[in-house]
Formats: structure tokens, C-alpha cells, sequence
């Protein structure tokens, strides 16, 4: 699903808060009809906690797809992030999320 014409992708960190925060979030685009082409669940460099992993599992049918997006250590230490060599499984997160978000799907029936 698209909203106006565009995709919608959600992101939200790896944490039990930021799953149950997604959730009320879909919750909210479902009941305006709105679907969300992508969940971007972006790593803050530490382990995914076992209550996020299962949050975000309950998301996954709700979805057009979830993306997990690793956490890139050098971004954070410049100004402009296009001068950034992203990593190679960086650049597999982007390269899916782009191809959920020119599907513009949304959830699952």
C-alpha cells in the first residue's frame, strides 16, 4: 500500500520498546487502511532482545516485508552519509528495502 502515491516504510530500532511502539504504529496505518511496504528494523550494534525478536515476528504477516538493517558504525561519525562505503549486508538492507518499497505492498490478507 501506498500513502498518496508513495510507500510507507516503518523503522524502528532492535528493542522490545521499539517493537511494542511499531506495533501500535501498524495497529493505527491498518485501521486507516494505510499498509506499510517495509518494517526497517535497524540494529543499534548490540543483540536483538528476545521480546523484540518476538514482537516483530507477530508483525511479519502485516507486512509487505521486514528488513533487518545492520548497525554501521561509521555513519555516526560523519556529516554527509553518502560518503559512506556501506558494508555489504548495509548495502543487501537498502538494495530489499528499495525493492519492498517500488512494490508498494502492503499487509497481507
Amino acid at each position: 500500500m501506498q500513502a498518496k502515491g508513495r510507500p510507507v516504510v516503518l523503522a524502528a530500532r532492535n528493542t522490545a520498546t521499539a517493537a511494542k511502539d511499531a506495533t501500535a504504529a501498524i495497529a493505527m496505518l491498518r485501521r486507516w487502511e494505510q499498509g506499510v511496504a517495509a518494517l526497517a528494523i535497524t540494529s543499534d550494534g548490540g543483540p536483538e532482545p528476545r521480546d523484540a525478536t518476538a514482537r516483530f515476528a507477530l508483525l511479519e504477516w502485516q507486512v509487505g516485508g521486514v528488513v533487518r538493517v545492520p548497525h554501521v558504525r561509521a555513519l555516526r561519525l560523519v556529516d554527509d552519509p553518502a560518503a559512506v562505503v556501506l558494508p555489504g549486508k548495509a548495502r543487501q538492507a537498502l538494495d530489499e528495502l528499495r525493492r519492498l518499497a517500488a512494490g508498494g505492498r502492503g499487509w497481507r490478507r
